[in-house]
């Protein structure tokens, strides 16, 4: 029992607890709710332990003896910052599967604390980032001296309830963009163009990702730009209802009715609408007229989550490595042909798509 997950009842920490017993690991689950972790440890056969966030007494208490907290309890921005406080105190590692631009911003800036310590911080252990991180990456290989990057993420299947909170969450904090190695702010939507893809042309609107720091810090590119993907057609109206709704989003009263409607009737789609499901993320390297672009057709968001949460646990706890980094520092890009099934393409300037 050498990991824990926090927040193991919510609708994404089950499923990796779930994925975790399935390849015989034995995680101790965590979280506020001892009726809930009870409910769960007794269905998959694993031990538990309660404690709130800011119970700085019981989150020690609990880690002594771990080599690594995976944080699954949203909203990061607000939860990232007292596990990581006890994981620092204790010297145990720590991961998460945060989206927020804010949370990883935040963990970046304690790589000091990390070191000194002598553990491991990876914040963005699940989907989008593995995958848009390490193809980050593989573009920046494949276009030497590349200048700027471009990276888009779709999905398809539903979304769970903590999901949509995080997005109103973040939506109301406006967009942001990497510019000369500086996140600057910008409206959201406020860049909109076409892809062509190997199967259709897909419509890109920009918006802040995570990317924009990990995609920084693993690359050393100066440029970044992060997009939705939407359907082609549909990329202007995207675009101006992404606005609308961050302008919505950016009053408190009505960021708090959304998110109440959303915890009260927004679990999370079922095993069916996953299976259903893909995701693509896309990434363009570009160094003056010469570009590189990869894509990658991979499962639902929340299955792929499942996979590369676990994998990405099994290989911190066995190659420790030290200090805040990002996944593809971590792991190495290759992490994303662990994740079945998926495709990854690639096209070289104007050229056709192949499969790699």
């Amino acid at each position: 029992m050498a990991w824990m997950i926090y927040g193991a009842y919510g609708y994404t920490g089950r499923l990796i607890a779930e994925e975790a017993v399935r390849r015989g690991e034995r995680p101790l689950l965590a979280g506020r709710s001892e009726p809930k972790l009870r409910a769960l440890g007794t269905e998959l056969g694993l031990d538990w332990r309660a404690f709130a966030l800011d119970d700085r007494d019981g989150a020690l208490r609990a880690l002594t003896g771990l080599e690594l907290l995976l944080n699954a309890a949203g909203p990061f921005d607000q939860t990232c910052r007292p596990m990581l406080d006890a994981c620092l105190e204790i010297g145990t590692s720590y991961a998460d599967i945060a989206g927020e631009l804010g949370a990883f911003e935040e963990m970046f800036e304690r790589q000091d604390e990390a070191r000194r310590v002598g553990i491991a911080v990876v914040p963005g252990i699940g989907f989008d980032v593995v995958p848009t991180d390490s193809l980050a990456v593989l573009a920046a290989r494949e276009l030497p001296g590349a200048t700027a990057l471009d990276i888009g993420i779709g999905t398809t299947g539903g979304a769970s309830g903590g999901t949509l909170r995080t997005t109103v969450r973040v939506s109301g904090l406006g967009g942001r963009a990497r510019r000369d190695g500086v996140i600057v702010e910008e409206p959201v939507g406020e860049r909109v163009f076409a892809v062509r893809l190997p199967e259709k042309e897909m419509g890109m609107v920009s918006a802040p990702l995570s990317d924009l720091v990990t995609a920084f810090h693993s690359t050393g590119i100066a440029t970044i730009s992060t997009y939705l993907m939407v359907p082609s057609s549909f990329r202007g109206v995207a675009a101006g209802a992404a606005r609308a709704g961050g302008w919505l989003a950016s009053f408190a009263p009505v960021r708090a009715l959304a998110e109440a409607i959303i915890g009260r009737f927004v679990d999370g789609p079922d095993e069916a609408a996953r299976a259903s499901a893909r995701t693509h993320c896309w990434v363009r390297a570009t160094r003056g007229a010469d570009s590189v672009e990869l894509l990658l057709d991979a499962p639902s968001g929340y299955d792929y989550t499942r996979q590369i949460t676990v994998t990405a646990a099994q290989r911190l706890i066995a190659d420790r490595p030290k200090g805040v980094l990002s996944p593809a520092q971590a792991f190495g890009p290759e992490i994303i042909r662990t994740v079945h099934p998926s495709i990854l393409w690639r096209r070289r300037g104007a050229g056709a798509w192949e499969t790699i």
